[in-house]
């Protein structure tokens, strides 16, 4: 049987929040996963000491690298030492629901051309514990290629999807200069060499609460989408319905930051838009 490394990373996060993580991993159905937190807190930070408790109550792995290095070198880390074939990170305010692993893997259904199996999510208020969505209530496709990747984020979250542990071998690790959306860059740069399936089952719980959050910055959200469309040019030069919609991404994105770059996206999208709607009456 596969073994299954899951990943928290964990950033000044109250540990009760933490346990309740570690808890939906410990109580999933698949028998064999190895559990790791990753700290990602300052030094000395009054965090850790609650973390480091915590593993040890547990009898899960802790691991730090000493000091604050954000999200992705806190992924890396984990991916280093993973012990499993597969992996899934889980945020550290999420929750697996109990058959999540156990149905991901049957998925996979031993096929090496398979690097992702993701799935459905409850959408969840933190203040009320009450369900208000569904978490890719229309994102779920069977099978996903590069194309479609390209053309929309599928995936989403880092909390849903298991990963296949020689895709990062493959492809590398997660980019850790991007400001933002470099899940979205990892799904990219997988789906380029792997296959994606979906699960119309809904398999987690995406805890939602009023913080700081890197989708609420839109200057690191415009920075992020864009680094995707120049590392990715020629690929979206073959698909113009992908580039029109991450051009149509980035246009919002500079409304909601009032930056007078959305007219020259908005014509770019206005063209993408008449050169499509041309080449679909050929």
């Amino acid at each position: 049987m596969a073994r299954v490394t899951a990943v928290i990373t964990s950033y000044k996060r109250d540990v009760k929040t933490v346990e309740r993580a570690v808890d939906s991993i410990l109580s999933q159905t698949f028998s064999d996963i190895e559990t790791i937190i990753v700290d990602d807190n300052e030094r000395n930070s009054v965090y850790s000491e609650g973390l480091k408790e915590l593993c040890e109550r547990k009898n899960i792995v802790y691991l730090t690298q000493g000091d604050n290095k954000g999200a992705c070198s806190a992924r890396n880390y984990g991916i280093k030492n993973a012990s499993g074939e597969f992996i899934g990170f889980l945020d550290d305010d999420d929750e697996w629901l109990p058959e999540k692993i156990e149905k991901q893997i049957a998925a996979f259904n031993d096929d090496p051309k398979v690097g992702i199996v993701y799935c459905q999510g409850n959408i969840v208020n933190e203040d009320t514990h009450k369900i208000i969505g569904v978490y890719n209530s229309g994102n779920i496709k069977n099978d996903l290629l590069f194309q479609d990747i390209l053309e929309k984020d599928y995936i989403g979250s880092t909390s849903q999807p298991l990963i296949r542990k020689k895709c990062f071998d493959t492809v590398g690790e997660f980019w850790e200069k991007q400001p933002a959306r470099q899940d979205y860059e990892m799904w990219i740069r997988i789906s380029e060499k792997y296959r994606i399936r979906g699960i119309k089952e809904v398999l987690f719980n995406h805890n939602m609460h009023e913080g700081d959050q890197i989708s609420k910055n839109h200057n690191k959200s415009y920075m992020g989408y864009k680094n995707i469309l120049e590392r990715y040019k020629g690929s979206y030069e073959r698909f113009p319905k992908a580039k029109r919609n991450i051009v149509r991404i980035l246009r919002n994105v500079c409304i909601k930051k009032k930056s007078f770059k959305c007219f020259w996206y908005e014509g770019m999208y206005l063209y993408l838009s008449i050169v499509l709607l041309f080449s679909k009456k050929r």
